[in-house]
Protein backbone atom coordinates (compact mmCIF):
# COMPACT_ATOMS: atom_id res chain seq x y z
CA UNK A 1 0.00 0.00 0.00
CA UNK A 2 1.19 3.72 -0.79
CA UNK A 3 0.17 6.65 0.57
CA UNK A 4 -0.51 9.18 -2.52
CA UNK A 5 -0.67 12.88 -1.91
CA UNK A 6 -2.70 15.15 -4.08
CA UNK A 7 -2.29 18.71 -3.85
CA UNK A 8 -5.18 20.24 -5.18
CA UNK A 9 -5.73 24.31 -5.68
CA UNK A 10 -8.65 24.96 -6.38
CA UNK A 11 -9.81 28.45 -7.54
CA UNK A 12 -13.59 29.73 -8.22
CA UNK A 13 -14.22 33.14 -10.17
CA UNK A 14 -12.92 36.19 -9.00
CA UNK A 15 -15.06 37.62 -5.59
CA UNK A 16 -15.62 33.51 -4.54
CA UNK A 17 -13.91 31.78 -2.38
CA UNK A 18 -11.55 29.34 -2.96
CA UNK A 19 -9.92 25.78 -1.62
CA UNK A 20 -6.95 25.02 -1.36
CA UNK A 21 -5.89 21.69 0.06
CA UNK A 22 -3.67 18.68 0.51
CA UNK A 23 -5.58 15.83 -0.17
CA UNK A 24 -4.58 12.32 1.01
CA UNK A 25 -5.44 8.65 0.38
CA UNK A 26 -3.99 5.03 0.54
CA UNK A 27 -4.65 3.02 -2.23
CA UNK A 28 -3.23 -0.31 -3.91
CA UNK A 29 -0.05 0.42 -6.10
CA UNK A 30 -2.42 -1.34 -9.10
CA UNK A 31 -5.58 0.70 -8.31
CA UNK A 32 -3.29 4.05 -8.43
CA UNK A 33 -1.63 2.96 -11.63
CA UNK A 34 -5.41 2.53 -13.11
CA UNK A 35 -6.42 6.21 -12.52
CA UNK A 36 -3.11 7.87 -12.62
CA UNK A 37 -4.01 8.56 -16.20
CA UNK A 38 -7.48 10.18 -15.63
CA UNK A 39 -6.11 12.36 -12.77
CA UNK A 40 -2.78 13.10 -14.28
CA UNK A 41 -0.91 11.84 -11.29
CA UNK A 42 2.86 11.60 -11.22
CA UNK A 43 3.81 8.42 -9.75
CA UNK A 44 6.79 8.93 -8.17
CA UNK A 45 9.05 6.91 -4.69
CA UNK A 46 6.84 9.56 -2.34
CA UNK A 47 3.71 8.34 -3.60
CA UNK A 48 1.67 10.67 -6.00
CA UNK A 49 1.03 14.12 -6.82
CA UNK A 50 -1.54 16.33 -8.45
CA UNK A 51 -1.19 19.78 -8.64
CA UNK A 52 -4.75 21.46 -10.23
CA UNK A 53 -4.80 24.99 -11.04
CA UNK A 54 -8.20 25.99 -11.90
CA UNK A 55 -9.49 29.62 -12.76
CA UNK A 56 -11.60 29.53 -15.14
CA UNK A 57 -14.76 31.85 -14.78
CA UNK A 58 -17.13 28.65 -15.34
CA UNK A 59 -16.53 26.53 -12.40
CA UNK A 60 -18.61 26.44 -9.13
CA UNK A 61 -17.91 26.56 -5.62
CA UNK A 62 -20.13 25.99 -3.12
CA UNK A 63 -20.13 25.96 0.57
CA UNK A 64 -22.96 24.13 2.42
CA UNK A 65 -24.11 27.20 5.19
CA UNK A 66 -25.63 24.25 7.47
CA UNK A 67 -22.80 21.86 7.78
CA UNK A 68 -19.43 23.62 6.13
CA UNK A 69 -18.56 20.99 3.55
CA UNK A 70 -17.12 22.75 0.44
CA UNK A 71 -17.47 21.40 -3.08
CA UNK A 72 -15.62 22.72 -5.86
CA UNK A 73 -16.41 21.60 -9.83
CA UNK A 74 -15.16 22.13 -13.01
CA UNK A 75 -17.21 22.40 -16.16
CA UNK A 76 -16.61 20.23 -18.77
CA UNK A 77 -12.73 20.70 -19.81
CA UNK A 78 -11.40 18.19 -22.75
CA UNK A 79 -14.36 16.01 -21.84
CA UNK A 80 -13.60 15.79 -18.58
CA UNK A 81 -15.08 16.92 -14.86
CA UNK A 82 -13.50 17.06 -11.98
CA UNK A 83 -14.84 17.40 -8.50
CA UNK A 84 -13.42 17.94 -5.00
CA UNK A 85 -15.75 17.52 -1.83
CA UNK A 86 -14.10 18.50 1.65
CA UNK A 87 -16.64 17.85 4.67
CA UNK A 88 -16.54 19.39 7.81
CA UNK A 89 -14.94 16.53 9.60
CA UNK A 90 -11.97 16.81 7.11
CA UNK A 91 -12.84 13.79 5.01
CA UNK A 92 -12.61 14.19 1.57
CA UNK A 93 -14.07 12.62 -2.24
CA UNK A 94 -11.92 13.19 -5.37
CA UNK A 95 -13.97 12.23 -8.32
CA UNK A 96 -13.25 12.64 -12.08
CA UNK A 97 -15.37 11.83 -14.94
CA UNK A 98 -14.95 12.04 -18.68
CA UNK A 99 -13.93 9.74 -21.66
CA UNK A 100 -11.27 7.81 -22.95
CA UNK A 101 -11.14 6.85 -26.86
CA UNK A 102 -14.98 7.30 -26.55
CA UNK A 103 -15.79 5.38 -23.68
CA UNK A 104 -16.99 7.03 -20.65
CA UNK A 105 -15.20 6.42 -17.27
CA UNK A 106 -15.13 7.62 -13.90
CA UNK A 107 -12.52 7.55 -11.23
CA UNK A 108 -13.49 8.26 -7.04
CA UNK A 109 -10.46 8.39 -4.60
CA UNK A 110 -11.85 8.80 -0.96
CA UNK A 111 -9.57 10.11 2.05
CA UNK A 112 -8.60 13.49 3.30
CA UNK A 113 -8.37 17.03 2.52
CA UNK A 114 -6.51 19.37 4.37
CA UNK A 115 -6.47 23.27 4.26
CA UNK A 116 -2.72 24.98 3.51
CA UNK A 117 -4.81 28.60 2.80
Amino acid sequence: MIRAVIFCLLAAPVAAESLVCEFHTECFVARCSDVSSYLDVSISDRGASLIDEVERNDAAYITDPETGDRTFITAPYYGMVKNLTRFSNGSAIYTTHGQDAGEPYASTLYGTCTETG
